[in-house]
């Protein structure tokens, strides 16, 4: 059997297959102390690209990460 690499969202650039990332990334799930900057490119990724956005959040009462979304 053959694997189709386009199908997989791979594609081929001179010889070597990339990966594609608008095709295969379903989401982001961003650190709770991430940078302002890298956060609003994500974002702005994210809204070009219909790719959901979270935001991990710790909990105010436990040590547990929370995803809140963002997009």
């Amino acid at each position: 059997m053959t694997a189709n690499f386009e199908e997989m969202g791979l594609k081929n650039l001179e010889g070597k297959y990339v990966f594609d990332l608008k095709t295969n990334i379903k989401a982001f799930y961003l650190g709770a102390k991430i940078a302002e900057n890298f956060k609003k490119e994500i974002i702005e990724f994210g809204q070009k690209n219909n790719i959901h956005v979270y935001q991990m959040v710790l909990s105010p009462n436990t040590y547990d990460l929370e995803a809140e979304k963002i997009i």
